[in-house]
């Protein structure tokens, strides 16, 4: 959880997958406590993901290690 909360307040994709559908959002990660993570997309719209969903996040202007 601490990776997650050094994310909070940049944009960043999230890849989530429930069963055999895959999602993706795009937004700022607002909040990482708990199970759960909250995105504000550019839309104004607030959506929220349990961290047992989420298979990756990528932060944007960021490169992978």
């Amino acid at each position: 959880m601490d990776l997650l909360s050094e994310l909070v307040g940049k944009k960043v994709a999230l890849l989530t997958e429930q069963g055999n559908i895959e999602r993706q959002e795009i937004g700022i990660l607002e909040d990482a406590k708990g199970h759960w993570v909250k995105i504000a997309k550019d839309n104004h719209e607030i959506v929220y993901f349990s961290v047992y969903l989420i298979r990756s996040i990528r932060a944007f202007g960021t490169q992978p290690s």
